[in-house]
């Protein structure tokens, strides 16, 4: 999951684009609901000296609750 707000600068920088959206995907959450979140396509994604292509993400809102608890 990416914040709403990255996605729409990488969108911006032409690094995400209108096309690489896909759908929406619902997700459970701990505390029983389940919560929508629109589905994109990261074309390529480097994460050390690897390279990965066409990597599901999806965007979470701003100020997402975190894992430890705190805003994002």
């Amino acid at each position: 999951m990416i914040p709403a707000d990255v996605v729409l600068a990488l969108m911006r920088a032409k690094t995400i684009e209108e096309s690489d959206f896909i759908g929406e995907q619902k997700y459970p959450l701990a505390g029983g609901s389940v919560a929508p979140s629109i589905t994109f396509r990261i074309r390529s994604l480097k994460v050390g000296d690897k390279t990965l292509t066409n990597v599901i993400g999806s965007i979470a809102p701003v100020k997402a609750a975190c894992c430890w608890g705190g805003a994002s």
